[in-house]
């Protein structure tokens, strides 16, 4: 892991899916199914949309985590509430049963997404890792970070993105071709 860099395994900032800052959460929806489509049978699909500035500058990305926290219009301060009575996890069912945790149908769901923006959900770029790194390093700061990308730069340029499942399956196949070699 030590021989192959960021570089080797991110996917190129030009090829994956982003939308401006305006657009709303369905037309990020929408990016994110017709890239995930065109995906090839051996690179495993998008799960975010990156958010750019109107100068183009990335300033964002939204996952899907990101989108189910949008279409529940409360979850923010709902959970906010949540943890200022520091309940025990046992307890957390019943309390949140109270709150209005997806009680609108999901046709109510897909009438929202047009009138939200994206930018107002997104998650803003605080990590960033350089594309000379190490695939060790890139896995430490997965971990670090406790997230499924990270973007990828050279210099303030980004270039493009490396993902938690790449990097995954890059560690798995290089263990397990390892075994097979020692059998």
């Amino acid at each position: 892991m030590k021989n192959k860099l960021v570089r080797d395994l991110m996917i190129s900032i030009k090829q994956y899916p982003s939308v401006e800052e305006n657009a709303s959460v369905f037309d990020a929806l929408v990016e994110l199914d017709k890239s995930s489509r065109h995906c090839s049978d051996c690179q495993e699909p998008y799960r975010a949309v990156l958010v750019r500035n109107k100068n183009g500058k990335i300033i964002g990305k939204a996952g899907q985590l990101t989108f189910l926290k949008a279409l529940d219009h409360n979850f923010d301060d709902n959970i906010r509430s949540i943890d200022n009575y520091n309940l025990r996890h046992d307890d957390m069912d019943d309390v949140k049963s109270s709150f209005d945790f997806w009680k609108e149908t999901l046709h109510e769901f897909s009438t929202d997404a047009s009138a939200m923006k994206i930018s107002d959900y997104m998650q803003p770029i605080t990590h960033r890792i350089d594309v000379k790194s190490t695939l060790s390093e890139a896995i430490s700061k997965l971990i670090e970070y406790n997230t499924i990308s990270i973007l990828a730069t050279d210099g303030d340029d980004i270039k493009g993105i490396i993902r938690l499942t790449d990097v995954f399956n890059e560690l798995k196949r290089t263990i397990l071709n390892k075994h097979n070699n020692l059998i």
